[in-house]
């Protein structure tokens, strides 16, 4: 008999104590990038940022080292990346300001669509935008579905990434809607 109840009692002792073990070793809460302080999936706002500069007319001297993975949250939203590659370039490389108006035209377009159909769920769970020789592809993930304005969204916080960073390339990265894992995506060079 008592072989058979000792078993059942190290199995209760271990599950009365898994919690506690566990919640030490959980990552703690994901903090955004843009400000040093905000929960990542909480409402973010812009006005919360410090001033990058003394002034804001004078420019940065060279690039910020950027550390990846990096959560980036998207201004006015609760939607952000978890940038997982990125392979930047100093500005002036010829790359900069071209990405920069791609992704803007990405944006622009997708607010178009926002203003004229509303937000909603993007047909067939995926966004594709090439053009100037690059390729933002969002697709959705973990059983949930992108959003219009979800992934207007993630553009944004992207361009604002690489702004903070004077950095402008390559990615990989996760979109999230709050604290759901919605999307992952990439910006490369176009494949046509």
């Amino acid at each position: 008999m008592r072989a058979l109840t000792l078993p059942w009692i190290a199995a209760l002792i271990l599950s009365l104590t898994m919690p506690a073990i566990s919640s030490r070793i959980l990552p703690r809460n994901l903090v955004c990038a843009n400000d040093g302080k905000t929960k990542a999936g909480t409402h973010f706002h812009r006005r919360d940022l410090q001033p990058l500069s003394p002034s804001p007319l004078q420019a940065r001297v060279g690039a910020i080292p950027v550390k990846i993975p990096c959560i980036w949250c998207a201004a006015a939203s609760a939607t952000y990346l978890k940038i997982n590659y990125f392979n930047g370039g100093e500005p002036g490389n010829g790359v900069s300001p071209i990405v920069i108006k791609m992704l803007s035209d990405a944006l622009d377009q997708i607010e178009k669509h926002v203003a004229q159909n509303g937000d909603g769920i993007i047909p067939m769970g995926a966004y594709d935008y090439q053009a100037r020789g690059f390729s933002w592809y969002s697709v959705n993930a973990n059983n949930h579905q992108l959003t219009w304005g979800v992934v207007g969204a993630a553009v944004d916080a992207l361009i604002t990434f690489m702004l903070n960073y004077s950095s402008y390339g390559m990615a990989q990265f996760s979109i999230f809607d709050g604290e759901n894992h919605v999307g992952t995506g990439t910006l490369g060079p176009s494949q046509g």
